[in-house]
């Protein structure tokens, strides 16, 4: 892991990018009763996106400076899959692969 300038290791970063209030609370009760001291998780939303969850993300990361993201950096984006298509996630896997996201959904009727 890197260090910062005091000689202590930095704390592993996880951005979760999830749909709303519920999957936020849900993330963030998870974190607490995990004891995830060591690692810095940030639960943001992203109100219901869809199709273009990913770039929306991106977007987000990329313009938000206190979303700076670095190789000790994780991110995972949740959502509900509902009316997507297959053709649409294969499409949102490809542009996660190419942005090092991780994707999760609920859902899994295909």
């Amino acid at each position: 892991m890197a260090r910062n300038k005091k000689g202590r290791k930095e704390k592993r970063k996880v951005y979760i990018l999830v749909e709303g209030e519920t999957e936020q609370k849900y993330f963030d009760f998870l974190r607490q009763k995990l004891r995830l001291s060591n690692v810095k998780i940030r639960t943001l939303i992203l109100n219901n996106s869809g199709r273009t969850w990913i770039d929306k993300a991106k977007r987000l990361l990329q313009n938000d400076p206190k979303l700076s993201r670095d190789k000790q950096t994780d991110v995972f984006v949740v959502f509900d899959k509902d009316e997507i298509t297959v053709e649409e996630l294969k499409a949102m896997f490809s542009k996660a692969v190419k942005e090092n996201f991780t994707i999760g959904f609920s859902n899994i009727t295909l």
